[in-house]
């Protein structure tokens, strides 16, 4: 009786383990009924969809620009562009105060006006002398040539004598001021010439990438950068599966803020050799596209890259944690009649987020969401 007893009771015990075995195996049966459950964040609803992995790397932004700086110092006046600005060769970009400079300018050229007055002054006398010595020269010949007088021939030949005295001075002296006028124009246009140094002026067609310059410049020192190439880069992307990249569908960049949109620059075999046998890293590179309003990220940016891979287009699809996988195949837990049921499917593609289905699931399932 009492082996009946004990039999009886291993019996139940060994049912209990063997069900509690199977359900973990197999997973519930049934889950308790639906009810407000079902309406909740915990389900979703298949659908038709795209399953994708989105990978995050990282890059730093190269800038295929050049710098510009003015070519004398001072204080900045105005700066007239932004980063993302496009510009025209020969465009002012900045310049510089130039107040003190045209005061200096507005007196040499009243300088350089007052020695052409003097020039033309001392010209205008010296024809006026000169004039008055041949008169007097002609009245001496004339009184030697009708009396034969030896001192009317003398005085004649004095007078020509002055007058020739008077060309060369009046020649060596209009030398020189002639010298001195060049040297002030010279002076006035090396001050123009300075003006122009005030203006900072765009070399070429291209994009303004950032600016670097406070409210004072310096001879040589970089001021702006001005991307005339029209190429900005983002380097240093460590990706080890070619594959994983050349799959993607599209590339984007978040820089400061901003999302834009990439085009991968091809690794040669060559390249990809060297990196392997040197055991290094696959760094690759990306063309970034300037925002609508042309905004360009500014060089040594630190730049996430976001690429996704498209594992199934158009396929009916389900959240990746609504799937139970186990060594018995992948299962879903389907909303029916009030309660969740599982479902045995044939799982496709999968990512982070969603889970292609093959088989065993209708679109519009409601399934349950762990």
């Amino acid at each position: 009786m009492k082996k009946n007893f004990f039999l009886a009771v291993l019996i139940v015990i060994f049912t209990a383990c063997a069900s509690s075995a199977i359900e973990t195996m197999y997973g519930p049966e049934l889950i308790e009924p639906a009810g407000l459950a079902a309406m909740t964040d915990f389900t979703a609803v298949a659908e038709i969809g795209t399953v994708e992995q989105l990978v995050v790397r990282h890059g730093i932004v190269r800038v295929e620009s050049e710098s510009l700086a003015f070519a004398t110092s001072g204080r900045v006046a105005e700066v007239y562009v932004f980063p993302g600005d496009e510009v025209s060769a020969g465009q002012v970009l900045a310049r510089l105060d130039t107040e003190r400079l045209e005061e200096q300018i507005a007196r040499q050229e009243e300088r350089v006006a007052d020695l052409v007055r003097d020039i033309a002054s001392a010209e205008e006398l010296f024809a006026n002398n000169a004039a008055l010595m041949q008169l007097d020269y002609a009245e001496a010949i004339r009184r030697a040539g009708a009396t034969f007088d030896a001192q009317a021939i003398e005085t004649a030949e004095n007078i020509l004598v002055e007058l020739e005295r008077a060309e060369l001075m009046h020649t060596q002296a209009a030398a020189r001021r002639a010298l001195d006028l060049a040297d002030e124009r010279r002076n006035l246009n090396e001050m123009r010439e300075r003006v122009a140094d005030t203006r900072l002026r765009a070399p070429a067609d291209g994009v303004i990438t950032h600016l670097t310059g406070g409210r004072s410049a310096s001879v040589g020192e970089p001021f702006l950068y001005i991307n005339i190439a029209g190429d900005v880069f983002i380097e240093d992307v460590n990706e080890n599966l070619p594959f994983v990249l050349r799959s993607a569908e599209r590339f984007q960049a978040r820089v400061n803020g901003l999302v834009y949109d990439l085009e991968l620059i091809e690794m040669t075999l060559a390249e990809i050799a060297v990196a392997q046998q040197n055991n290094s890293p696959l760094r690759w590179r990306f063309e970034i596209s300037p925002q609508p309003d042309g905004t360009l990220p500014p060089p040594g940016a630190y730049a996430s890259i976001i690429y996704s891979s498209v594992f199934a287009p158009d396929t009916l699809r389900v959240p990746s944690n609504a799937v139970t996988r186990t060594h018995l195949g992948h299962f879903v837990y389907v909303e029916q009649d009030g309660v969740f049921e599982r479902v045995s499917v044939r799982a496709g593609a999968v990512a982070d987020a969603f889970t292609e289905i093959l088989e065993g699931l209708e679109e519009g399932a409601i399934v349950l969401v762990r």
